[in-house]
């Protein structure tokens, strides 16, 4: 069946679906192309795989492998901190049985060929669980050959979503800053909820090129799409991270991700997409050469220095490096700055030293201070998932399993304020995949006490008894451990 074809029978099994549920989650079914439901049930959790990881690449010095609040639902691979948003995407559908041993062929063989990369995996299987974000045309192409020639990953690997272009099992698009399947999911969904009785593949790509004639070059619809939900959205989104109103980047992002996907539906040529990529990079290389100044005089200094020290503070999850950083451009030295979102050529191009003592009322220490601290204020905001309840009290029964009820009763205090050291690991190595995910003493804090408040929210509290007594009983109950209770 060709690809143009799997897009039809998708579009119409959707129309089936929306019929029968009276609701058309298409992102939702993009996650799950290919994949059976019992493994989607099976499979909702591969988080406790991201500690073996990380193990893995930890001596690995062309290869950062690690857990970041920004993506909490994802693990990342990077070679170096620059990040060009200009990147070749790339996708892979791995069968779950060869994930682990497939994305470290994977990624070995990006880190130890010195390739940039900026790429993450799912914390659940899905088509897209595994994404590659390759700066270098030449080194995608090496890793699209790499995988397709190679016996163990090309066996095991599922066909990627249909809206992607294809080289062998490789899906490819490019997307930005905003999410090509998702802006795919949008599309498809407004087109088949006011085309429902002849929604098909045609009518699909008529309808992308008529939105794109009629936002992009008539603008008979300009107004409409920017005033859009979904637009406002991820405008807001990037000119955060840039510190400006970011309208007409965020624009010109979709003007290129719409073009990719038209691409996409007609072509069968991967390389195509490459067009659009160079496209974008040429009019950004003319944005820089010919000098953007209104885009420039709309940074807001305080906002962008507030912006980067937030960033770096849930990247790092420590304050040093942000005071390091920022008392360096001082003496005019910016390579304390990450390039992530730019935020090096920004600072070069609007931040000055003075700048940086008039933001700080000249206290850098307690200006970063004062971020963080209202930083972990935001985990009062954490929701805590039963499987991340059950991360822990793996944690727990691995601890009383080795050390004993009076053991596990000592550490409950100090999981309380923030010290999960007492824990042992268990097989799934919870203590360490707790601290790669939640990297400082307050957001452990946090963490440990929303898992013990939902361990007890549905027992009656009983005052007089010490806490650690009530929460005891409840482990044991929790896991019918028997032995001593209070």
């Amino acid at each position: 069946m060709s690809r143009q074809n799997e897009i039809d029978k998708f579009i119409k099994e959707a129309v089936k679906y929306y019929k029968k549920n009276n609701r058309l989650p298409i992102y939702t079914f993009l996650q799950n192309y290919k994949i059976p439901e019992f493994e989607q049930k099976k499979y909702s959790d591969l988080r406790q795989s991201f500690n073996d990881y990380i193990s893995h690449f930890s001596n690995n010095p062309n290869m950062n492998c690690y857990w970041t609040e920004i993506q909490p639902k994802f693990l990342q691979f990077d070679t170096d901190e620059e990040r060009d948003s200009k990147d070749v995407k790339l996708y892979i559908n791995l069968k779950p049985e060869a994930q682990n041993k497939g994305i470290k062929l994977i990624f070995d063989y990006i880190a130890n060929n010195k390739m940039r990369s900026h790429s993450k995996i799912a914390d659940r299987l899905r088509s897209d669980g595994i994404v590659l974000r390759m700066p270098s045309m030449a080194d995608a192409e090496k890793v699209i050959n790499y995988i397709n020639t190679n016996p163990y990953l090309s066996w095991n690997a599922r066909p990627t979503n249909p809206f992607l272009n294809r080289a062998g099992v490789v899906g490819v698009a490019f997307d930005d800053y905003i999410s090509y399947n998702c802006t795919v999911s949008d599309f498809l969904s407004d087109y088949i909820f006011h085309h429902f009785d002849t929604a098909s593949y045609e009518g699909f790509v008529k309808y992308m090129e008529e939105k794109y004639r009629k936002v992009f070059f008539d603008k008979t619809e300009l107004n409409e799409f920017v005033s859009s939900r979904g637009f406002i959205d991820d405008r807001d989104r990037i000119s955060e991270i840039f510190g400006y109103d970011a309208t007409e980047f965020t624009l010109n992002n979709y003007k290129s991700v719409i073009q990719t996907i038209i691409i996409n539906l007609k072509s069968n040529n991967y390389k195509d997409v490459f067009t659009v990529i160079n496209s974008s990079r040429l009019k950004q290389d003319n944005n820089v050469q010919h000098g953007q100044t209104e885009i420039i005089q709309q940074v807001d200094k305080t906002e962008l220095v507030s912006s980067f020290v937030k960033y770096n503070l849930r990247k790092t999850g420590v304050m040093f490096d942000s005071i390091k950083a920022l008392y360096s451009l001082l003496n005019n030295d910016y390579h304390g700055i990450t390039r992530d979102r730019n935020y090096r050529q920004l600072f070069i191009d609007n931040i000055k030293p003075q700048d940086i003592i008039n933001i700080t009322g000249g206290n850098i220490n307690g200006y970063v201070q004062e971020i963080a601290s209202r930083q972990t204020q935001l985990i009062d905001e954490m929701i805590v998932t039963e499987d991340d309840l059950n991360l822990f009290l793996f944690g727990c029964k691995a601890t009383y399993n080795k050390y004993g009820y009076d053991q596990l009763k000592q550490a409950i205090p100090e999981f309380i304020n923030g010290n999960i050291q007492p824990m042992t690991n268990d097989e799934y190595n919870s203590r360490d995949m707790i601290k790669s995910m939640y990297k400082i003493p307050s957001q452990i804090k946090k963490y440990c006490i929303k898992c013990f408040d939902y361990l007890m929210k549905d027992r009656q509290v009983e005052y007089g008894v010490p806490v650690e007594d009530q929460i005891m009983q409840a482990l044991m109950d929790a896991y019918s451990l028997g032995g001593q209770t209070r």
